[in-house]
C-alpha cells in the first residue's frame, strides 16, 4: 500500500526503537562522560530509512531524545522534509530556539548566526542549570594529526573532567564562532550548554560545560 502523506517520510524498517535507541543513548553518555573521545553510533543508527539529502545521524538521535515531553528547534540544510518527519513521528513540539531542549545546527553557520543563537539558547539557571539546551552541530569529519593537510577547520585542547591529562580534536566543517560562543555561554558555572559534535556517518565528539577548551581556527587551510 503507497503512503498517503505526500511529505517526505521516515520509514522503520528495521530500526527497533527500544534497542536501537537504547544502544544510542549509552552511546551519548559515554561520550558525555569522555568529552573528546570519538564515539560511534554504530550499526544502531542503520536501520534508518530517510529520503536522499536528509540526516540519518540525526534522526537517530533525535529518535533516542525527543518525545512529547522535550522541544527541540533547528537550522540545517535542505532539512525540512526531516524537521516535519521528527516532529510527527515523535511528538516532540517545535518552537523558536530560546524555548529548545535540543537545538540542531550545521558547524559551518555564518558568524551571525552563531553569535545571535548564543544569546538565544537556555542556558539553565542557578538553581535549575539542567534546564539549558544540549546543541547537536553537524559537522564534516574528525581526522588526526597526521591528515592535517589540505583540510580547514579547528584544532581543539579539551582539559577538565572525564580527561586524565588533556585531549585533542581536530574537526573539519566547524567554524571557530561556534567554540567562541561556547566560551562566552559557559563562563558562568553550572551555567551554560552542552555541545554534541556528530558526523553524517555516526561519529560524535562531546564538550559538555565542564570542559575546558583551547583552540585554533583554520589551522589547517592551504
Amino acid at each position: 500500500m503507497s503512503n498517503p502523506n505526500p511529505n517526505p517520510n521516515l520509514k522503520e524498517p528495521s530500526f527497533d526503537r527500544i534497542h536501537d535507541t537504547q544502544e544510542i543513548y549509552r552511546v551519548l553518555l559515554h561520550a558525555m562522560s569522555r568529552p573528546g573521545l570519538i564515539c560511534e553510533l554504530g550499526v544502531s543508527m542503520d536501520g534508518v530509512d530517510l529520503p536522499v539529502g536528509t540526516s540519518k545521524a540525526a534522526a537517530a538521535i533525535a529518535f533516542t531524545l525527543l518525545d512529547g515531553e522535550v522541544t527541540f528547534a533547528v537550522q540545517m540544510y535542505g532539512q525540512e522534509g526531516w524537521t516535519e518527519t521528527i516532529r510527527r513521528l515523535t511528538y516532540c513540539k517545535l518552537v523558536d530556539f530560546a524555548d529548545a531542549d535540543y537545538v540542531f545546527v550545521e558547524g559551518n553557520e555564518e558568524l551571525r548566526f552563531i553569535n545571535q543563537l548564543q544569546s538565544q539558547l537556555r542556558k539553565g539557571t542557578l538553581s535549575s542549570p539542567e534546564k539549558s539546551a544540549t546543541v547537536f552541530i553537524r559537522v564534516k569529519h574528525f581526522v588526526n594529526n597526521e591528515l592535517l593537510s589540505g583540510h580547514q577547520g579547528c584544532s581543539l585542547k579539551l582539559t577538565g573532567p572525564g580527561i586524565q591529562t588533556e585531549t585533542m580534536c581536530y574537526v573539519t566543517g566547524l567554524s571557530f564562532a561556534w567554540i567562541e560562543s561556547r566560551a562566552r555561554l559557559v563562563e558562568e558555572y553550572p551555567l551554560g550548554v552542552d555541545l554534541i559534535l556528530y558526523t553524517e556517518n555516526g561519529e560524535l565528539i562531546a564538550i559538555p560545560r565542564t570542559t575546558v577548551v583551547e583552540g585554533v581556527a583554520g589551522a589547517w587551510h592551504m
